[in-house]
């Protein structure tokens, strides 16, 4: 269930990602595990993203970090899973 203020961030952050002149925002899903932050993430990213790969495991090395910054127009996370 999506409240009224949830809903208006999750919109406004959808239609800055598409304006290139303004500075870009950062959308933090936070909930209990089961509450659905994975799929609205992938949801967000099928809108706003070309490419077709999934969800960024959490990376600790910055230059694997860099590289897949790089291909992408979002950097959508799944923090379940973890690489060194």
């Amino acid at each position: 269930d999506v409240d009224d203020r949830t809903w208006t961030l999750i919109v406004t952050f959808v239609l800055f990602c598409f304006f290139p002149k303004y500075h870009k925002p950062i959308l933090i899903l936070h909930g209990e595990q089961g509450s659905g932050k994975t799929t609205i993430a992938e949801f967000l990213k099928s809108l706003i993203d070309p490419g077709k790969a999934g969800l960024l495991p959490a990376i600790s090395d910055l230059h694997r970090l860099a590289i897949a910054a790089s291909r992408r127009w979002v950097l959508a996370y799944d923090l379940s899973v973890v690489i060194s």
